[in-house]
């Protein structure tokens, strides 16, 4: 018999972590990075503020089946207070799902969405953001819903472009529009007139702790200085501390440094996981912003991944940013859901957010 347990306390959390891997590794596919037990242990600790645990754990016989990684916390919706239930997550995961075993899918969700029908009291909205096309936890929540049923809105979520390393670099290269080599020759010439480069790959932690100051003064002097993803504020260095510490002793870390003239200029950090590179951020020094660092840097990064031979896709992570097209015209697209509780006070947020949704489509068809 399948039955449904909600974890409230991170003790609870922390006791899963042995039993929560094993069934993400099973994923097989599906299996991601972003949802190691790890990653959100450093989420939650830094992140969590006022939000509560809500994870739900689906057993058959002892046996676990399914993890729900959620959460409550008060939020906005189209300007209404809401109670939200969430995937674990603030735009720090490139992908978010549930963590279910493959064959017993349908009848998992179908056990999640029948629990959080019962007790529909406690939240008003959940939403499910950034599910990527590859899990089939979009078809059979559909399923699931539209059989309880539940009132929902499936959205289109962000495109986040990826680069299938399918080639060795020459023949990569020489694909490259004209124009695009035109400019990568011009961006190295340009860093070449400035003296001696060196771009350095971290995957260790102790190395990562060396050059945290490096990391933090480029911030510092970026564009994106006070940006609420900054390395500026307290919580994403502690996250990404954290983060580095687990990646660092498990083979996950490939942080990118490029300086000039030993004057540390741009970074990106990725994190590796078996042969899918994730980039989750990267600055550059706005003073240097005339020899293109952030372009040149990923130059050095993206040829590399073809000539290590270990790499097999690049996910650029985020969105479909101008400078990301320029090397894939491949994009993930994701798929968000927002699922409504059946409480009053619900389901005038779901006819509000239905008619927004309406008005803002039809609106951009004859405006814009």
């Amino acid at each position: 018999m399948i039955n449904v347990e909600r974890l409230s306390k991170f003790c609870e959390f922390e006791k899963l972590k042995e039993s929560w891997n094993r069934l993400r590794e099973n994923q097989s596919g599906e299996d991601m990075i972003f949802l190691a037990h790890e990653w959100f242990d450093c989420w939650w600790r830094c992140y969590a503020d006022d939000a509560q645990l809500f994870i739900l754990e689906v057993k058959e016989n002892d046996r676990l089946l399914g993890i729900a990684p959620l959460m409550l916390r008060k939020a906005l919706l189209r300007g209404l207070p809401i109670r939200l239930l969430s995937f674990i997550d603030n735009g720090n995961s490139g992908h978010n799902d549930f963590i279910i075993e493959a064959t017993r899918r349908r009848e998992v969700l179908k056990a999640m969405f029948s629990y959080l029908r019962e007790y529909h009291k406690e939240w008003d909205v959940l939403e499910l953001k950034r599910i990527p096309p590859e899990s089939s936890s979009v078809r059979f929540i559909q399923d699931v819903l539209r059989s309880e049923p539940i009132p929902f809105l499936k959205k289109a979520g962000t495109d986040a472009p990826y680069l299938r390393i399918e080639h060795d670099w020459r023949t990569f290269y020489n694909r490259l529009s004209n124009k695009k080599k035109k400019t990568l020759r011009n961006i190295q010439n340009r860093i070449s007139r400035e003296g001696g480069y060196v771009v350095k790959r971290i995957t260790d932690f102790h190395d990562y702790q060396a050059i945290k100051p490096d990391l933090r003064d480029i911030v510092r002097n970026s564009w994106s200085a006070h940006h609420k993803s900054s390395l500026n504020r307290p919580e994403n260095i502690n996250f990404i501390d954290g983060l580095s510490l687990w990646a660092g002793s498990n083979g996950f870390l490939q942080l990118w440094l490029l300086s000039v003239n030993n004057q540390p200029i741009a970074y990106e950090y990725h994190l590796r996981y078996r042969n899918r590179v994730h980039g989750l951020r990267s600055s550059f020094n706005k003073n240097f912003g005339h020899l293109s660092p952030g372009a040149f840097l990923d130059y050095q990064i993206i040829k590399y991944y073809h000539e290590c031979g270990e790499i097999a896709e690049y996910d650029m992570g985020g969105s479909a940013d101008f400078y990301k097209r320029q090397w894939t015209k491949n994009v993930r697209r994701h798929t968000t859901f927002h699922i409504f509780s059946l409480n009053p006070y619900s389901r005038i947020v779901y006819f509000y957010e239905l008619f927004s949704e309406f008005f803002l489509k039809h609106f951009r068809k004859y405006f814009l």
